[in-house]
């Protein structure tokens, strides 16, 4: 990086100052400014790794931390956001403008169904309420700009498969903008969601018919004034629509999760981390000895590569992952929380959120 500047530099100082001839002189000067320039550097790096921050909800605060990748500068995001211990945490996370927190919780008991789902602020000051009396939410979505947020949720009593209210929220004003409510063949499918530049968004959906009719495939526009437009569309209209069902992730074993400069590369259901710049690129390294019993299931990598997430299946058995934070230059393996694999559980916070906005927590040092 610095080399041909000081190669200059050098050849420049080796003849003396002012036209004295001092080699000795210039390569003195030199190894100092690369001494200097060096330090520059590990204080930058020492500078990124702390400016790191990362965001996991917390069921012992019950509440969403957000801390620096070791554990540092502790801040507490909302207070009793579950009324019981949520068994997992699924959702989108941070809004794209980094000023809203979304999250949607399981319980232990309950059927899949049972989903809450909540938004708050940056500050923590203001939570959507627009939400709070929704049951069941099996989607939450942000718009591009993330001023709006989409919802699908379950409303009951229902005669058929699935009865449905889709919401489009005006997250600034915590005002529900457009609502419509269908009855639809469930079937593990989800609308695949277009978002309009002023806001508005369309899907597709197949309502189901009563006993003996035809299903119906409908196209749904709606509009931040509130409008809503049904028209109806073909099958393979429908179906080029569709997305897996939001709340299943698969993994398979040809699966590589690889850093982004490609060095690592760790291999799912394993600990296995390959170093490609190692001599012995295994888990023999000392430094990886911390991840030998995790059964890893994703992986999220921090910008400098300094830092990883890792989900692991809980050694004691269950289906909810455990997060991680793993240091690869030192081996030290942090445990986070235990509530799955989605952004809402845990993260890498995104840049664009101010953290000198969000509380600090009573016992950050």
């Amino acid at each position: 990086m610095f080399m041909l500047p000081l190669s200059i530099l050098e050849t420049t100082l080796g003849h003396g100052v002012y036209g004295m001839k001092s080699p000795k002189f210039g390569a003195t000067v030199v190894f100092v400014i690369e001494c200097f320039l060096l330090l520059i550097v590990m204080v930058s790096l020492q500078a990124q790794s702390t400016s790191l921050y990362l965001y996991y909800y917390s069921s012992s605060d019950n509440a969403y931390i957000v801390e620096r990748a070791d554990g540092s500068d502790r801040r507490m995001l909302g207070s009793e956001l579950s009324p019981s211990l949520p068994s997992a945490v699924y959702g989108p996370g941070w809004s794209p403008n980094g000023e809203w927190l979304s999250w949607r919780f399981t319980f232990f008991g309950d059927h899949p169904t049972a989903l809450r789902a909540g938004v708050i602020n940056v500050s923590g000051e203001q939570v959507l309420q627009s939400l709070e009396v929704l049951e069941s939410i099996w989607l939450l979505e942000w718009s591009p700009e993330g001023d709006f947020v989409f919802t699908i949720s379950e409303f009951t009593p229902c005669p058929l498969q699935s009865c449905r209210t889709y919401q489009l929220t005006d997250a600034n004003s915590d005002t529900i903008v457009a609502s419509v409510d269908l009855v639809v063949d469930l079937a593990g499918t989800f609308p695949s969601v277009e978002w309009l530049e002023d806001g508005g968004i369309v899907f597709y959906e197949r309502e189901e018919a009563e006993a003996n009719l035809q299903n119906r495939y409908v196209k749904v526009e709606m509009f931040p004034n509130g409008q809503v437009v049904q028209t109806e569309v073909d099958r393979s209209t429908f179906r080029e629509n569709l997305r897996p069902d939001p709340t299943s992730i698969f993994i398979t074993e040809e699966s590589r999760f690889v850093s982004p400069s490609g060095r690592y590369t760790i291999f799912p259901y394993t600990s296995q981390l390959l170093d490609a710049e190692a001599q012995q690129p295994t888990l023999a390294t000392p430094n990886y000895r911390s991840m030998e019993n995790l059964s890893i299931q994703n992986v999220r990598w921090s910008a400098d590569e300094r830092w990883v997430l890792l989900n692991s299946l809980p050694s004691g058995g269950g289906y909810v992952t455990v997060t991680y934070v793993y240091n690869l230059l030192t081996g030290e393996l942090r445990e986070l929380t235990q509530c799955g694999n989605d952004a809402s559980c845990a993260g890498w916070l995104p840049e664009n959120v101010d953290v000198s906005r969000i509380p600090l927590a009573a016992d950050a040092n």
